[in-house]
């Protein structure tokens, strides 16, 4: 009980570094790329005209005559919380609200691998050092500072690694 108490409170910890290292090493260069724009603007199609076509002219042509994005709309979905909260709290930068799910994700990532560990039987020390060697050893840094689908995509495959590991044991299948 005590041992489940710190790992959990261990999480938590790891969480917040995570997120700080990423949101105080972020450069701005992500919103400049064609991915970042593309997601701010199907953000706004999405949380204002409630539509996915987006206003300007796009690489994809509908038969309807609308321009569409060429990527998913899973991560515009995903940052559509967050613009809302940009525009509750008054940001006058658009971007920055729709593209900061990376870095959360990004984050959630590194605890849920810290918890994986965990349940695998490693010792919390042993998890705690994989789980900063994956924030800060790997390509999960620079990748949840940009606004490309990888970390998104890494968070909902380990997320779904983990569910079902999971079940497995408790379930005992």
């Amino acid at each position: 009980v005590m041992e489940a108490r710190r790992a959990k409170r261990i999480a938590f910890y790891l969480f917040l570094l995570s997120v700080a290292i990423h949101l105080f090493t972020i450069s701005g260069l992500e919103f400049n790329t064609d991915a970042g724009k593309e997601r701010i603007e199907l953000v706004k199609a999405i949380v204002e005209r409630h539509e996915l076509s987006l206003s300007g002219d796009a690489d994809l042509k509908g038969i309807d005559g609308q321009s569409y994005p060429l990527r998913g709309i899973a991560p515009a979905l995903l940052s559509a919380p967050c613009y809302i909260f940009g525009n509750v709290i008054g940001s006058p930068e658009v971007a920055g609200p729709v593209l900061i799910n990376n870095q959360l994700l990004g984050a959630a990532t590194v605890t849920m691998i810290f918890l994986f560990a965990v349940s695998l039987g490693y010792s919390l020390r042993a998890s705690v050092l994989t789980a900063i060697y994956y924030c800060f050893g790997t390509f999960a840094w620079p990748y949840a500072k940009i606004s490309f689908e990888h970390t998104i995509a890494t968070f909902f495959a380990l997320l779904s690694v983990y569910c079902m590991y999971q079940y497995s044991v408790h379930v005992k299948v």
